[in-house]
C-alpha cells in the first residue's frame, strides 16, 4: 500500500476554540428571610443536642458490660445433656435434615453397654455446624424431638479464622457442670394465643364500626 493513501499526522494537535461567557454579576447577598431560617436551623440543631446532652445515656459499656438476652434469643448453638450427664442427642440427623443453609454435618454411632452416650440407641459421634452458612433460622432447634440443639444467648463468634467457625461438638456441647441450667426449645404454648377476632367470631362489633363509618361520612356530606 502506497505511503500517500494515509492522512498526514499534523505536527502540533489542532487546536479547537471554546468561548467562556463569564457571569460578571455580582453574588447578592442573602436576604433577611433566608438569613433567619439559617439561624433558626442551627437553634434547632443545637437544641436537640443540648435536650440529649443531659439524658441518661442508653448505651452499654461492652464488653465490660452486656446487655440481658431474651430467653427464645438464637444465638450460638448448644449441645444439651440430662440430668445424670448423658447427651440429649440421639443422633436422628433431623436438624442436618431440615436445616435450609445445609449447615450441620452429623455421624450417628451406636451405644454399647459399655460406652453409653445417650440413652437413645444412637448417639452423634461427630457433630458439625458451620456458623458462617447458619442464617440462625432456629429450624434446627424446633424439629429435634430430644430438645438437644438449642440456640443459646451467646452471639460473640468474632474472628479472622475461617477455621473458628466450625463448631465441633466439644465447643458445642454443654459441659457437665452446666448441665442443669437447661433450657427446653421450640415448644408449642400451654395456653391458645389472643389473635385478632374474624368477621365471624364478632359480626355486631365490624357491623357497628361500619354503621359508625357511614354516620361520619353522612355528616360530611350535609357540611359541605
Amino acid at each position: 500500500m502506497l505511503e500517500a493513501t494515509f492522512k498526514p499526522i499534523p505536527a502540533q494537535p489542532l487546536k479547537k476554540g471554546i468561548q467562556v461567557h463569564a457571569n460578571r454579576r455580582p453574588k447578592s447577598a442573602p436576604g433577611w428571610r433566608r438569613s433567619f431560617d439559617m439561624l433558626w436551623a442551627i437553634v434547632q440543631g443545637m437544641g436537640m443536642t443540648l435536650r440529649h446532652l443531659f439524658r441518661k445515656p442508653v448505651t452499654f459499656n461492652y464488653p465490660n458490660q452486656k446487655r440481658p438476652q431474651s430467653s427464645r434469643f438464637r444465638g450460638i448453638h448448644r449441645l444439651q445433656r440430662h440430668e445424670d450427664g448423658l447427651e440429649r442427642c440421639v443422633g436422628c440427623g433431623l436438624c442436618g435434615v431440615v436445616c435450609p443453609s445445609n449447615a450441620i454435618y452429623l455421624e450417628a454411632a451406636e451405644n454399647t453397654p459399655d460406652h453409653r452416650v445417650s440413652h437413645g440407641e444412637r448417639y452423634a459421634a461427630v457433630y458439625q455446624i458451620d456458623m458462617l452458612r447458619c442464617i440462625f433460622c432456629g429450624f434446627c432447634e424446633e424439629a429435634c424431638p430430644e430438645d438437644a440443639v438449642i440456640l443459646g444467648p451467646n452471639w460473640e463468634s468474632a474472628s479472622s479464622d475461617r477455621g473458628d467457625f466450625i463448631y465441633d461438638k466439644q465447643r458445642l456441647l454443654v459441659p457437665l457442670e452446666l448441665k442443669d441450667d437447661f433450657r427446653p426449645g421450640m415448644t408449642w404454648p400451654e395456653r391458645p394465643v389472643e389473635t385478632v377476632p374474624t368477621s365471624t367470631d364478632l359480626p355486631e362489633y365490624y357491623l357497628w364500626k361500619l354503621l359508625k363509618k357511614n354516620s361520619q361520612n353522612e355528616k360530611l356530606r350535609l357540611k359541605k
